[in-house]
């Protein structure tokens, strides 16, 4: 057992694969920076929204789902889950950075730079300019 966990560790290091850096988080602004080998946090009831910055780590804003009542007829009814699976929302509604937004809708996106849309069915889909948002101005720095 040894001698093969030997065998694997020359094998990587001949082969040049790295093995992946500690996880590191830390506030930036009102972002939560992510460096290193894993996702962003994610949190329930939050919806959240990052961009990567220079130093290939993420910088992630995280919103808090609005309270939403929802009716049909006149009548109260449980509202859907979003897509994401994050908040709930009325019959063709988005939730965005805890707005909502109705089908159809456009509006500016988190990052200040790129539009989106309220799809139907909770679903929001945003223009991806590669031009990317200065980190001061996306985290209020």
């Amino acid at each position: 057992m040894y001698g093969s966990t030997l065998w694997s560790l020359v094998w990587i290091s001949i082969i040049g694969y790295t093995l992946p850096e500690e996880v590191k988080r830390s506030m930036y602004g009102e972002c939560v920076k992510t460096c290193g080998f894993a996702p962003p946090i994610r949190a329930l009831y939050m919806d959240r929204h990052c961009i990567r910055g220079n130093d290939k780590c993420l910088y992630c804003k995280y919103y808090g789902c609005p309270v939403v009542e929802c009716f049909s007829k006149g009548k109260k009814v449980v509202p859907n889950i979003t897509p994401d699976g994050r908040c709930m929302t009325c019959e063709d509604q988005c939730v965005y950075a805890s707005e909502i937004y109705k089908k159809g809708d456009k509006f500016m996106a988190a990052d200040d730079l790129n539009t989106c849309r309220c799809l139907k069915k909770g679903r929001v889909l945003c223009t991806m300019k590669k031009k990317k948002p200065s980190l001061s101005g996306y985290c209020d720095i």
